[in-house]
């Protein structure tokens, strides 16, 4: 297999799958303390002057004493003050000299070697692992999930916190404080004052991608915590967020996703599909390379490859689109059936793929989700207040109707999205090799009888519903209205 994957694809290529985001807990904190900037001395260095300066003149050898250091160590720190013209030697006894006289306010006693300066900031930790978090404004993500704080007595602990991950992290703060080559003359002298502020939830997307010439693994890449900041700052927040991908898996039913698309596609996926390691690694692979060709009789079609909200798949069907479609007349709605397992949808692009379909594919209909749900309070419950307006209806819906199927009316690895008459995209969600972290695999394709035939597929999931499974639909349209449009664009 290595040499294979070797020959399909250019030497260091890297293939983005998916992209999550995760939820990670954050506080704000107001410090204000003061910096030590240039001038920089060591203790024994401040300490000999002090000493010097109250005692008048010593030997060397009582210096040394009073620090508790050898003699090899004596010598050092009094030819460190020779050199630098702090002190005199005069008959086997060391005295200040003018410049070391000089270092010091007569009225204060205050080291004026020392360049003090007040600083106050505002610092974001996220509290995992206590590290500097960019905080930003940004749009409400319901459909993404909170990262479980493993240590939360600690966290709870706001001052203590703020404090100990400013003191920690405190050469990240300085290079981002300081650019260039001034930050490494700056010390954090005192930290006076600590303010806990405001609780947030950070968004942090991982990129989970497949690297050929390296291994046969599909996994999450820490690189872009792991090389922030100083080594291991963010370990506990890469640990905790790997426990959860790990904790991701493909439904397991890829065989009988792969049977159901035989229906309109002669079986295209099932080899793929089967030969779960080979299959999948191949297909991300050729997609990649953008050959061979699919069949002809799917024509007009492209492969696809990684999740629909990751911008690399996004991006390449959109452009497909574009090209392929004829775009005359009402732009019936899009109708996305998502594959249901935990790494769906959490993203942050979600958002961003939802705003290009409505905007540029269909500005009049808007999208339909068609989740597997049970018609029950809390299926409903969750579903509106991930993907709808809230429960209390105040926000803006990520979809413009939302209409549930019976859960196992299509296998869960599969995820179709279609729009009648135009256009439609398959994908079966086949488990990773070794991790079994769900990859969706498929094409897109604007063959009328491929369109067609996956519209009323889906127009008989949903033939025998009611109007409890409308959880909400656009613009106020009652559910039996809602219904009726859904089984009319579908052709049900």
């Amino acid at each position: 297999m290595a040499g294979e994957r070797m020959s399909l694809v250019p030497q260091d290529t890297v293939i983005p799958v998916d992209g999550l985001t995760f939820l990670v807990p954050s506080r704000t904190f107001r410090i204000e303390g003061t910096l030590l900037k240039g001038g920089y001395v060591s203790l024994a260095t401040e300490f000999a002057l002090r000493l010097l300066r109250d005692a008048g003149e010593l030997p060397p050898a009582e210096v040394g004493a009073f620090f508790g250091f050898s003699e090899r160590e004596t010598r050092a720190l009094i030819q460190e003050l020779l050199l630098d013209g702090y002190i005199l030697v005069w008959s086997d006894r060391v005295r200040l000299s003018q410049r070391g006289e000089d270092a010091f306010n007569p009225i204060t006693g205050e080291l004026l070697m020392l360049n003090i300066e007040p600083f106050g900031d505002t610092l974001s930790l996220d509290l995992v692992s206590f590290a500097p978090i960019n905080v930003t404004g940004g749009a409400r993500m319901p459909w993404l999930s909170e990262v479980e704080i493993p240590d939360k007595p600690k966290a709870a602990a706001a001052t203590e916190v703020g404090r100990d991950g400013f003191r920690s992290n405190f050469g990240e703060w300085r290079e981002r404080r300081f650019k260039g080559g001034a930050a490494s003359t700056v010390r954090l002298q005192t930290i006076d004052e600590i303010t806990p502020l405001g609780r947030v939830l950070t968004p942090v997307t991982v990129p989970v991608s497949y690297a050929p010439s390296i291994s046969d693994l599909i996994e999450p890449d820490f690189s872009g915590l792991r090389d922030r900041g100083r080594r291991g700052s963010r370990e506990k927040l890469v640990d905790a967020l790997s426990n959860v991908v790990r904790g991701i898996t493909a439904p397991g039913d890829h065989l009988a996703a792969a049977d159901a698309t035989a229906e309109w596609d002669r079986g295209l996926l099932k080899s793929p599909a089967s030969s779960t390691a080979a299959g999948v690694l191949r297909w991300l692979q050729v997609t990649h390379r953008g050959a061979p060709e699919l069949p002809e009789w799917l024509a007009p079609s492209i492969r696809l490859a990684g999740s629909m909200t990751f911008p690399a798949t996004a991006s390449r069907l959109f452009e497909f689109i574009e090209t392929a479609v004829q775009s005359d007349g009402e732009a019936p709605p899009v109708f996305w059936l998502p594959a249901e397992h935990a790494a769906w949808g959490r993203s942050a692009t979600l958002a961003d793929v939802v705003r290009e379909i409505n905007s540029e594919i269909t500005p009049e209909g808007g999208i339909v989700l068609l989740p597997r749900a049970d018609i029950d309070d809390r299926s409903r419950r969750d579903l509106v207040r991930q993907y709808g307006g809230g429960k209390d209806g105040r926000s803006q819906a990520l979809f413009g109707t939302c209409a549930a199927v019976p859960p196992h009316a299509l296998p869960l690895s599969l995820e179709l999205v279609v729009q009648p008459t135009r256009w439609a995209v398959v994908l079966i969600h086949v488990p990773a090799p070794k991790t079994g972290f769900p990859v969706p695999i498929g094409y897109a394709s604007t063959n009328p009888d491929i369109v067609d035939a996956i519209s009323i597929r889906l127009a008989e999931t949903i033939a025998k519903a009611d109007d409890a499974s409308v959880f909400w639909a656009r613009a106020g349209i009652a559910p039996t209205t809602a219904l009726e449009e859904i089984r009319r664009h579908l052709g049900g």
